[in-house]
């Protein structure tokens, strides 16, 4: 019994966060379907790759390969193949999405959760001299160094792009949730 003579309900509470969190959930993905960059076709694409191609002839056999073009979509844009790194710079993706122009200075990301090819802007490119086309990142092997030191150095420790991005998202909507339940 609380102060009011009330019984406390643990599961009331347990039920209402749940509600909220779906909520949230469907809030976010209402928010992400109206974004003309979102991609949600393309991240049923994604696979994970040891290494990207570092040629233009290699690079067309990958995605000759993944064969892009016959994937149906409504992005705003043809699917491409792409090789990039993730967010996190702990893996390296293949993926099929719409092109877009990366600004001098910055490598290509692929966000899984954004749904989008991105400019990567925690780190510069010292070789990316001038804009380019995320479908020439093969040009940029430096974009993929930060990745591959990474996987020879920590080789079992990092987590997977997929398993970050979901423990990002619900600890996201938990927080968004508590907070709310403090207003």
């Amino acid at each position: 019994m609380n102060k009011y003579g009330k019984q406390c309900n643990s599961s009331a509470g347990l039920r209402r966060t749940f509600v909220i969190l779906i909520l949230i959930s469907n809030g976010l993905k209402l928010c992400l379907s109206y974004d003309e960059e979102f991609c949600g076709e393309s991240q049923t694409t994604v696979s994970r790759v040891s290494k990207c191609p570092t040629t233009k002839s290699t690079w067309e056999e990958r995605a000759l390969r993944k064969s892009c073009s016959s994937i149906p979509h409504t992005c705003s844009g043809d699917l491409s193949y792409h090789c990039l790194i993730n967010p996190w710079q702990n893996i390296t993706l293949e993926v099929c999405a719409p092109r877009v122009k990366i600004p001098s200075g910055h490598c290509a990301e692929y966000s899984s959760l954004g749904g989008r090819v991105q400019e990567y802007y925690e780190r510069s490119c010292s070789s990316c001299v001038s804009d380019y086309l995320s479908t020439d990142a093969y040009q940029y092997d430096e974009c993929y160094k930060a990745v591959y030191d990474r996987f020879t150095i920590n080789r079992g420790t990092e987590m997977t792009s997929l398993s970050s991005q979901i423990w990002i998202y619900y600890h996201s909507i938990l927080l968004s949730s508590m907070i709310s339940g403090l207003i």
